[in-house]
């Protein structure tokens, strides 16, 4: 069995906060069955940057918190390709892979990316933390915004960094946010 989890279990202690809760109750669950399992965290996902098609696509503006806010985003047909790998190959049995792309680009970065790709012109407006459940509350999860605000602050905190991971596991490079957005561009238009 192969999971879906987060690197949030990781970096939050997972109990501490209830969205990645889930993800270390999930862990613990299946460890618990008696199958062979794989646990794949991945951290930011390229893909989160749909959130801002709506608006893009309405008013040509990005609004989020944080433009200097950095992480390596991953693909997620990066990350299939690695779940497909750990249920057909062996030797991933019991193991536990955390996720990430193959370089770092802040959220300034993604705006610009999209801006190149769609042809577009697209404004970024930097919110407050005040702003943020009035204008993020409708492109995020039930109950996310309560803690999405801590989290970005959190991860302001922290270096990130690009894990050798995928390249280990499928031999190839993972794919930049660029690629991933010149996939998706029409989501944008």
């Amino acid at each position: 069995m192969v999971l879906l989890s987060s690197k949030a279990v990781e970096e939050f202690g997972g109990l501490d906060n209830p969205l990645y809760r889930k993800h270390l109750l999930g862990e613990q669950a299946v460890g618990a069955l008696g199958v062979s399992w794989t646990f794949l965290r991945p951290g930011g996902l390229a893909s989160n940057a749909l959130r801002w098609s709506g608006s893009i696509r309405a008013e040509g503006v990005v609004r989020a918190l944080f433009p200097q806010l950095a992480a390596p985003l991953l693909d997620p047909a990066d990350l299939a390709e690695v779940a497909v790998r750990a249920l057909l190959d062996p030797g991933h049995e019991g193991r536990t892979y955390t996720l990430t792309g193959p370089e770092i680009i802040t959220v300034r970065e993604q705006v610009e990316v999209l801006r190149e790709e769609t042809g577009r012109e697209i404004r970024f407006e930097e919110i407050t933390e005040e702003q943020a459940p009035a204008v993020l509350g409708s492109s995020l999860p039930p109950g996310f915004i309560e803690v999405y605000v801590p989290v970005q602050k959190q991860y302001l905190k922290t270096t990130p960094a690009v894990l050798p991971t995928y390249s280990e596991i499928t031999g190839k490079t993972g794919r930049t946010f660029r690629e991933w957005a010149r996939r998706h561009v029409d989501a944008f238009r």
